[in-house]
């Protein structure tokens, strides 16, 4: 009895040194794609910085692309049903066109080394994620299609104007796009909102 949960507690804790030094690879290379881009970074760069052998990384990862695809699936992990959720509020369209906004501003707060990577990889390889990984390109159309869910509400409530809906996936994408991928400055989403329902026409009282 003594021995089986000695056997459980080492397995016990050779799991949790497992997931610890896991997590520890994930975070290196998190730090050094950001830092350096995705395909400046080699492995042995990502092992030096998680204090562990080449080898030993081998043993976890055997390439770049799965790192970044263990980064992908932690972060993206509640992605999707949280976005979706927005659909389903007993919301107007603007309300929910805004609580999409917020999230999306949140979620790059939140991650902005991993956001900042992928728009840099975009630039480089427009279908590297897509082809590499297609469960990312399931998320990124399912985001697209809920925006443009929206916007088709938003239009048939007379809210919004009459424009294509993808065409204002695009124009919304865009200014996420210069905002993460610069790294602008913004103390809160609604900057977003602001820019994206108005444009940069002045009211015209200021003007």
């Amino acid at each position: 009895m003594s021995q089986n949960l000695t056997l459980k507690s080492k397995n016990l804790r050779r799991n949790f040194e497992r997931e610890k030094r896991k997590k520890t690879i994930l975070k290196s290379a998190l730090y050094l794609f950001s830092k350096k881009g995705f395909y400046n970074t080699k492995m042995e760069e990502i092992a030096d910085r998680a204090l562990i052998s080449k080898g030993l990384l081998y043993f976890y990862f055997d390439s770049k692309e799965k790192i970044l695809e263990e980064i992908m699936n932690s972060i993206y992990k509640d992605f999707l049903p949280k976005l979706q959720n927005i659909l389903k509020l007993n919301l107007s369209p603007l309300e929910k066109l805004k609580k999409f906004i917020k999230f999306e501003f949140d979620f790059y707060k939140k991650n902005k080394k991993f956001v900042k990577l992928i728009y840099e990889i975009f630039q480089e390889e427009v279908y590297f994620l897509k082809r590499k990984f297609p469960f990312f390109r399931e998320i990124h159309l399912k985001e697209k299609e809920i925006l443009e869910k929206i916007i088709e509400e938003g239009i048939k409530n007379g809210i919004f104007k009459k424009i294509e809906p993808e065409f204002g996936c695009f124009l919304l994408s865009s200014i996420f796009h210069y905002v993460f991928l610069k790294g602008v400055v913004l103390k809160n989403y609604n900057k977003i909102v602001e820019i994206f329902l108005k444009g940069i026409l002045k009211d015209e009282k200021d003007r």
